[in-house]
């Protein structure tokens, strides 16, 4: 089991992950709420048997990664306006 360099790519698709969300127009704050959300799940195996790293280090990660001042600059932060697209694609 090589879960170490496991993790590391997890550490990193998260960094692609959230340049992608930045090239496409979207607010990194967006990114960083939605790993907050996840640590609220319950059930998670023991860390060191975890192919990811914990949650709560890839939001660290994802912080340390985002700069304040643009944080929430772009789009996918005003959940009426999603909605509103959402609904008309039903």
């Amino acid at each position: 089991m090589n879960l170490p360099h496991s993790r590391e790519a997890e550490l990193e698709a998260d960094q692609v992950g959230l340049l992608n969300l930045r090239q496409a127009g979207y607010a990194p704050i967006g990114m960083i709420t939605f790993m907050k959300k996840l640590t609220q799940q319950s059930g998670s195996p023991p860390a060191f048997l975890s192919t990811h790293p914990a949650t709560s280090q890839r939001v660290n990660a994802l912080n340390q990664a985002v700069n304040p001042d643009i944080a929430y600059q772009g789009d996918g932060l005003d959940n009426q306006a999603y909605q509103k697209e959402f609904r008309s694609l039903l």
